[in-house]
């Protein structure tokens, strides 16, 4: 069941969330009121203001959300930067929405003089809008994401190498990434292991700083480690040489990532890592 609708969701285009946009748009402002007035609102005193701000939230929200192609993505590899354009195109839209509707009463389409009901919408409306709107529009697309994720999760594992990371920083975080996403490639990482004593026992990608390099011998036993991969682009040589001098003394084999510059240009993955080869 749940493997089916995962399946589903990937199968959603950007003019599906268009579609999808469009009838949240158009049923959240209720809610909103509802949840404003703890469910006892009287819609047929604000039916004409509901409306009103209904009519023009879903033009001026789908006009901002194509500004900020939030229907030029491919959302099943949605990232922090999704994410942003997510939350600027919900705010600068709540903002436009606000200013209009709350703000100035629509005074220049003389509304308010002819309805005087059309200007009588709880101020608050708006802000309870703007946050289930978030909610969902971004809880819609990043359903993709985590679909995605958990298919992967699902695919046959091949005969897994349990891994130590040596690094918990950025490249570190990028490995364990590819690994997690990857099953296929065959390597589970178990933890990190970092010299910086501020990041032991945090997590990061849900994997904990297990100690430092002088505390892998041990963590190989406890964790039954069968490779240290070395996630250091940036380490000076002596450090790289002696973290390979640990895992040796503790029979394993040790494999680092390419240079820094590979990492900032996006090609690193886990199938290039290369056997630790420093010279003295």
């Amino acid at each position: 069941m749940i493997a089916k609708t995962a399946s589903s969701i990937l199968k959603l285009r950007n003019r599906h969330f268009f579609f999808l946009d469009l009838l949240a748009l158009c049923l959240l402002p209720m809610l909103a009121l509802a949840l404003r007035t703890d469910g006892m609102a009287p819609f047929r005193q604000y039916w004409a203001a509901l409306v009103l701000f209904t009519a023009m939230a879903v033009i001026v929200r789908l006009a901002v959300f194509a500004r900020y192609e939030l229907y030029q993505r491919y959302w099943r590899f949605a990232s922090i930067d999704e994410l942003e354009q997510i939350i600027l195109a919900v705010v600068v839209s709540t903002a436009v929405i606000f200013v209009v509707f709350v703000a100035v009463r629509i005074p220049l389409l003389g509304i308010c003089d002819r309805l005087p009901a059309a200007c009588g919408l709880p101020r608050s409306v708006p802000l309870i809008d703007a946050i289930l709107v978030l909610v969902v529009v971004g809880g819609i697309r990043f359903s993709a994401r985590l679909s995605n994720a958990w298919l992967r999760r699902q695919q046959p594992r091949q005969a897994t190498r349990r891994v130590l990371i040596m690094g918990a920083g950025e490249a570190g975080a990028m490995m364990v990434n590819e690994m997690q996403a990857n099953p296929h490639l065959g390597l589970e990482p178990v933890g990190f292991a970092d010299d910086d004593l501020y990041k032991h026992d945090v997590q990061i990608r849900g994997l904990k700083v297990l100690g430092g390099r002088y505390d892998i011998p041990e963590l190989a036993r406890k964790h039954k480690v069968q490779q240290v991969i070395i996630a250091m682009p940036t380490a000076p040589g002596n450090v790289i040489r002696e973290v390979r001098a640990i895992c040796e003394k503790a029979g394993l084999p040790t494999k680092t990532i390419p240079g820094m510059y590979e990492l900032l240009n996006g090609t690193v993955s886990v199938n290039q890592l290369r056997d630790v080869n420093i010279e003295a």
